[in-house]
C-alpha cells in the first residue's frame, strides 16, 4: 500500500491479478494523473472478501490457509485505516461462486467502517485461447474475429449482478469484449491481441480496458 496524495481522489483497489490488470489499465491511459491509487493484493484462491478468516476457511484448501490469512484484510488494521480514509474502494477479482454468495455480507461489513463509494469490477473471461486460429489472419480480420464465451462464466457474472443489486457494478466482461454478452473480440481495432493467456491482459489489452473505463471513472470521480 502507498500513502495518499491528499490533493487527489483517494482510490483503494483490492484484489488479485485481475486487479493488477486494472492497475495496468489505469496507468496506460493516464487515469493515475487524476487519482491517488493505493492497492492491496489478495490471491484469487484466498477470496477478496471483507470477512473473518474463520468464515472463509472451508472454501480454502488447508495448504493455502496460512498464506491466505496473512492477506485477509478484515483483520489488518493498516488496511482498515486505508478503507476509512479512502474516497473510493474498488474490488476486482476473478470472482468465484463462493465469493459471490458471501459478497453481500462483505459489502455490509465494508459499509460499516467506511464512507467511501464501493465499486465492484466483474470478471473478464475471454474465449478459450487458441493461437493457431489467429496466425493466418491479417489485422483487419483479427479486429473482427470473435468467439463465444464459456456459458458458465456468463452465468456467474449474471448471478453476481443479482447478489449485489443496488451497488455500483462495472461489467468488465462486456467492456473488454466489445459490448457483446455472449461473444468476445480478443483483438483490438488494430488487430493487436488483448490477452496473452485467455484471462490476463497484454499491453494492448490493458490500454483497451483503460479506454473503456476512462469515461466511467471520470463520471464517478467528477474530473
Amino acid at each position: 500500500m502507498s500513502e495518499w496524495n491528499e490533493g487527489k481522489k483517494k482510490v483503494f483497489l483490492i484484489g488479485d491479478s485481475f486487479a493488477q490488470d486494472l492497475t495496468n489499465a489505469i496507468y496506460e491511459v493516464g487515469i493515475l494523473e487524476n487519482i491517488s491509487l493505493s492497492t492491496w493484493f489478495v490471491r484469487a484462491r484466498c477470496g477478496n472478501l471483507f470477512i473473518s478468516s474463520i468464515e472463509k476457511e472451508k472454501f480454502i484448501h488447508e495448504r493455502y490457509r496460512r498464506g491466505c490469512w496473512s492477506v485477509n484484510y478484515f483483520e489488518n488494521q493498516e488496511v482498515v485505516s486505508h478503507l476509512k480514509t479512502a474516497d473510493e474502494v474498488w474490488l476486482a477479482s476473478a470472482w468465484k461462486n463462493w465469493e459471490v454468495e458471501l459478497m453481500p455480507e462483505s459489502l455490509k461489513n465494508l459499509e460499516a467502517i467506511t464512507n467511501a463509494n464501493i465499486r465492484i469490477f466483474g470478471r473478464k473471461d475471454f474465449p478459450y485461447f487458441k493461437p493457431h486460429k489467429y496466425l493466418g489472419l491479417n489485422p483487419k480480420k483479427r479486429s473482427l474475429f470473435q468467439e463465444p464465451i464459456d456459458i458458465q462464466s456468463i452465468k456467474l457474472n449474471e448471478k453476481f449482478m443479482k447478489h449485489i443489486e443496488g451497488y455500483s457494478f462495472i461489467d468488465v466482461q462486456s467492456l473488454i469484449c466489445g459490448g457483446d454478452v455472449m461473444k468476445c473480440k480478443i483483438f483490438d481495432s488494430n488487430g493487436d491481441i488483448k490477452t496473452y493467456d485467455g484471462g490476463h491482459l497484454t499491453k494492448y489489452g490493458a490500454k483497451f480496458y483503460g479506454e473503456s473505463i476512462k469515461i466511467i471513472v471520470k463520471e464517478y470521480l467528477n474530473w
